[in-house]
């Protein structure tokens, strides 16, 4: 006869206890509304593409056995197929593939509704702590090649350094879901006053410095900027002229300089 899953589910987290019975232990159940997730999930013709599944987040397994048998075991599909189907048994797990497609969706399945994670922490009464991951049976999850252009709005900080008013660098690779291999084609200020705008990144070293009036566009294209610049991953600007509310002291107070914007237009190489 069958053990119905709930109550095996039970059989293990007492066994599970058991092994700790001097100090006892502590449940934690909390749900994981999502297994799945792609990166990127915006991609580029040519791009590998990670699919993975992570039940055990920042916790860290206390018995490297016992966890083993507790791990769960994950299906991994695509459609149309991109990658053969997966069967992998473990906390942490994904498969590297290139779509096949324009559009490719990834399915997702487990074979049970709560993951029991063994952790290594103990609560203030000197207990350990188990935590059982309540999950979606099954998910799904459609990734998309980029066409055209992708546009990224980016936020420059203000900022003292010391006695130095600045601003934040931005990464133009920040955003995990959008390919690392798009290319810049233009890059817009968006401010009301003039600024001077540095790409850096394309290659160790390389460096283009522009001068952008309000609304003015940087065209990677345009005769003058180096070729290869449009592979810059990093973005500093600065006012030409600082802001007369800005004060920076090194002993404070201060008020930083406002936010400056600038607005990144890329797409597939």
């Amino acid at each position: 006869m069958r053990t119905p899953h709930s109550k095996l589910f039970r059989y293990c987290t007492i066994a599970a206890c058991a092994v700790v019975v001097a100090n006892g232990c502590r449940l934690e159940r909390s749900p994981l509304p999502s297994i799945a997730y792609a990166t990127p999930s915006e991609f580029c013709p040519g791009d590998t593409v990670r699919a993975s599944f992570d039940y055990l987040g920042s916790e860290t397994c206390r018995d490297a056995t016992a966890c083993e048998m507790q791990f769960p075991t994950v299906t991994m599909t695509s459609t149309p197929e991109s990658f053969p189907p997966q069967s992998i048994r473990n906390y942490v797990g994904g498969v590297d593939f290139v779509p096949a497609a324009d559009v490719v969706t990834l399915n997702y399945g487990i074979d049970r509704d709560a993951v029991l994670v063994l952790t290594s922490r103990t609560d203030a009464e000197g207990r350990v702590v188990n935590v059982s991951r309540s999950v979606p049976r099954t998910q799904a999850q459609t990734i998309r090649r980029i066409t055209g252009s992708s546009e990224t709005e980016l936020q420059h900080a203000g900022m003292c350094d010391g006695s130095t008013p600045v601003n934040a660098p931005a990464n133009l690779n920040g955003d995990p879901r959008r390919s690392p291999n798009l290319r810049l084609a233009e890059l817009c200020n968006l401010n009301g006053v003039a600024v001077s705008v540095t790409l850096s990144g394309s290659a160790p070293g390389t460096t283009y410095t522009q001068t952008l009036a309000p609304r003015e566009c940087l065209n990677t294209t345009m005769p003058g900027v180096p070729a290869g610049i449009n592979a810059s991953t990093v973005v500093e600007v600065r006012p030409l002229v600082a802001d007369p509310s800005t004060r920076c002291s090194a002993t404070g107070p201060s008020t930083p300089p406002p936010t400056l914007r600038t607005l990144a237009r890329r797409g597939c190489a």
